[in-house]
């Protein structure tokens, strides 16, 4: 029996019914009550504990290992380990207090690292709103009926695709493609990039690539306004016109909101106390590792100023991979590349015809005299013409203002609705 994502995976198991389904095989597994757990005993419990923790331990070290190789570590331990030595042997060992680190090094670090993951999701809640707010207006071009739908028109929106609706999609693809395209190109406002010939080169090089995405996603959306207009020249009701443009609206905001995310960083100035402060650390407290050593062994002394100094650097460089919530190097990063390829392959997704959304309820709420009063031959062409996405047109076509001032007529007993069938649509 499967569960969870092997049960979703064979889609002939998807349906209305696939609750009560999974119920009945439940019932008649092995397991009591369908529970896998329940037939788990301790000891099966604490192998899958103990394998668990040492892939967990094996991993955990792989993610460390890849925080500590950086030139920082090799320096600081080159830096204490000579400051050390010296005071050990020529200078003087003193106990001093640990306020200094906590105080410059530890607080911004730890600070920066909460403001930066508070980045971090406020860009994942973007890509969201992002997402939600393509897929929607993908929606309401694609099934929002208008009278003259079927009519052809000027392609004013510059794309390949003959369609309205795959025009539309065309444009949505572009759109989200320039955007992670433009997320994804390096950060240039780093304090490098302001002080230093080479990150001014660097700025250089990359700002001009990053202007023409930000151009090419301003065009998209402005054909996105041209969509609009479109349906508007169609006949879409002026109400529900402003409801896309809303929509519009919302995803320009999204993503300035993410472009800001991108641009901005948090305080250079606690960055900089923070990294700085750890090899003027190292310079300081060669004293007290000296007197720590004279207490105990060298050997320990320079271990526990080793193990301090790469936990110090382990969490800059953490703090540092966070900064740019869009970068893909970064372990803990949004996958921007993995989410535009989901909306572009949400928006390819081929939907049923609309008699598949239609259910008969629906079409029971007319008034009976509407109904009684047609032909089996007109009623099947309304049936064709409910199929046709016109479902909308229909309502208004037979709407009324009360039906308690029209008599409701009955029926005949030998005619056969075939709107009404129970299980149709």
């Amino acid at each position: 029996m499967l569960f969870g994502w092997h049960a979703m995976a064979s889609e002939s198991q998807v349906g209305p019914d696939y609750g009560s389904r999974w119920k009945d095989e439940s019932e008649q597994s092995d397991w009591p009550d369908g529970n896998y757990y329940s037939t788990v005993t301790n000891w099966e419990r604490f192998v899958n504990s103990f394998e668990t923790a040492l892939a967990d331990y094996h991993a955990h070290g792989q993610v460390v290992w890849q925080l500590l190789l950086t030139f920082d570590l090799l320096f600081y331990c080159c830096l204490i380990t000579t400051t050390t030595l010296y005071c050990y042997y020529y200078g003087t060992a003193t106990n001093l207090g640990w306020t200094f680190i906590s105080f410059i090094v530890v607080f911004p670090i730890t600070w920066n690292i909460s403001e930066a993951y508070k980045r971090r999701e406020s860009a994942l809640v973007g890509l969201a709103r992002f997402k939600s707010l393509a897929l929607n207006i993908y929606f309401a071009h694609r099934d929002w009926a208008c009278p003259n739908s079927c009519k052809t028109d000027e392609n004013i929106l510059d794309v390949e695709e003959s369609s309205h609706q795959e025009r539309v999609r065309q444009v949505l693809n572009q759109l989200s493609g320039y955007l992670g395209d433009y997320l994804l190109v390096p950060c240039t406002n780093n304090t490098r990039h302001l002080f230093t010939s080479r990150g001014s080169r660097e700025r250089e090089r990359l700002r001009p690539l990053s202007r023409e995405y930000r151009i090419r996603i301003l065009k998209n959306l402005n054909r996105l306004s041209l969509a609009v207009e479109v349906l508007k020249a169609r006949g879409l009701p002026a109400t529900e016109a402003s409801r896309v443009n809303q929509y519009n609206e919302q995803l320009c905001q999204v993503i300035e909101t993410m472009r800001n995310i991108k641009s901005y960083r948090t305080p250079e100035g606690l960055r900089a106390f923070a990294r700085l402060f750890i090899f003027i650390h190292a310079i300081f407290y060669g004293s007290y590792y000296a007197y720590l050593a004279k207490e105990t062994t060298p050997l320990f002394a320079l271990s526990f100023a080793y193990l301090l100094g790469g936990a110090m650097i382990a969490l800059l460089n953490v703090e540092a991979a966070l900064e740019d919530p869009f970068d893909p190097r970064g372990l803990d990063n949004v996958r921007v590349q993995k989410k535009i390829r989901d909306l572009q392959a949400m928006m390819k997704v081929k939907v049923p015809s609309v008699e598949h959304w239609i259910a008969p309820a629906d079409l029971v709420d007319v008034p009976g005299h509407a109904l009684a009063s047609m032909s089996s031959t007109d009623l099947q062409k309304l049936q064709s013409t409910v199929q046709k996405s016109l479902y909308r047109e229909f309502l208004n076509k037979f709407r009324w203002r009360s039906t308690d001032e029209l008599p409701i007529a009955r029926e005949p007993q030998s005619s056969r609705n075939p709107l009404r069938e129970d299980g149709g649509g």
